[in-house]
């Protein structure tokens, strides 16, 4: 029963988890690269005529949202199933 002996694959089991977490750093590492690359992309993209309004350019390094608070509304429908601003 060789799972009864738990030191005959101490080793094994070490070099498992060093594998796993090298793997885990490698993929944190070229996911941030990624997300980087993404928000580069985004800053550089030209302006854009939108449904809802003209994203001139929609998104900068200081601002990476393309519509402000003065854009949005939130609603929710009333029992008689009119739309209507979430304040009321």
């Amino acid at each position: 029963m060789p799972w009864v002996n738990p030191g005959k694959y101490s080793a094994a089991v070490r070099e498992a988890k060093e594998n796993l977490a090298a793997a885990k750093h490698g993929f944190e590492r070229t996911s941030a690269e990624s997300l980087g690359l993404l928000r580069d992309a985004l800053e550089k993209l030209p302006a854009w005529r939108g449904l809802i309004k003209n994203y001139a350019p929609p998104f900068t390094p200081a601002r990476h949202e393309a519509l402000g608070p003065d854009e949005l509304l939130m609603a929710r429908y009333r029992a008689d199933g009119a739309l209507v601003p979430a304040r009321e």
